[in-house]
């Protein structure tokens, strides 16, 4: 089974968001991987995504979303996203409910596509290390086979406003958009509505390399203009889509990053829909300690 996700603008055209469209598809092998290893794994708040996101839903959007709303109605009559938890990976199993997780996932992956906020990555691979490009030995002759050419993986890696991180691969060859997987970062800020600036950083912080002056010191990130060759050969290439909705000042000589993050609107209606939420946690009330009663107990005496 495949979901296709239509009608998304292509990050790599030049002039995204407002160019061509393009498809991505999610497969039930990449599914049941995002399934398995991030939406099971207790340290990932997908439960408190899918609930607040379930709420949002038409009635008829998919088969499944009633039951997710009950579980929503749950919550905010104040029961636990953990005893709500189990219901919830139970429903995820189920066709119907399926369904439903996936628009989510989808209405998501919109948001971060049309903002855009999408990081392009190229890794090439140079043609003399990599065996499947190299023409084989019992060819009679190599003269008339024509030159390799360098080995290429693109990825696309999109932050959704909950602050998750889709990664589709682009195959280039079948002209193909396969999403790969989705997770939240497990360090992730505790408030729904920041989350998203913690996954920018962490990936400006994997893909993006630091700048250094003449005496090694670290001034900063600025846009990455140049391919990181590694010692492998590998030429890494990072594209930012829309570069000032990752916080980079194009105005400014390197197009330096300054760390401010423009308002996102996708953001605020998360912001709306957590502050509806039960309060969670209970302060006890304040009582006077027993040594501080027979303390004014001994002052106060009668003469």
């Amino acid at each position: 089974m495949t979901w296709e996700w239509k009608d998304l603008p292509n990050p790599t055209h030049p002039h995204a968001p407002n160019g061509p469209a393009c498809t991505i598809r999610l497969t039930q092998t990449g599914w049941q991987h995002i399934f398995k290893r991030h939406v099971s794994n207790k340290r990932e708040p997908w439960v408190e995504w899918l609930l607040s996101a379930a709420e949002r839903l038409p009635p008829g959007t998919a088969a499944g979303v009633q039951p997710l709303q009950q579980l929503a109605t749950a919550w905010r009559q104040g029961k636990s996203l953990k005893s709500l938890r189990d219901k919830l990976l139970q429903l995820a199993q189920s066709s119907g409910s399926q369904d439903a997780i996936i628009k989510i996932l989808e209405q998501a992956t919109r948001e971060s596509f049309c903002w855009p906020l999408i990081m392009v990555t190229r890794v090439v691979q140079p043609s003399s290390t990599h065996p499947n490009l190299l023409p084989t030995s019992s060819s009679k002759s190599t003269a008339n086979l024509p030159q390799p050419l360098d080995f290429q993986t693109m990825h696309w890696r999109a932050v959704l406003p909950v602050g998750a991180i889709l990664v589709v691969r682009r195959v280039p060859r079948h002209k193909r958009n396969i999403v790969v997987t989705c997770y939240i970062l497990e360090d992730y800020d505790k408030s729904p509505h920041y989350r998203w600036k913690s996954a920018v950083k962490k990936l400006l912080r994997r893909y993006v390399p630091i700048s250094k002056d003449e005496h090694g010191r670290p001034t900063g990130w600025f846009y990455p203009k140049q391919a990181v060759t590694y010692p492998t050969g590998q030429r890494l290439c990072v594209d930012l889509v829309t570069p000032t909705n990752w916080g980079f000042n194009m105005q400014v000589q390197g197009g330096r990053w300054l760390g401010r993050l423009p308002d996102w609107p996708a953001v605020e209606q998360i912001r709306s829909a957590i502050q509806t939420s039960p309060q969670r946690f209970h302060l006890r009330p304040r009582h006077r300690p027993a040594y501080e009663d027979s303390h004014q107990q001994e002052e106060v005496r009668p003469t």
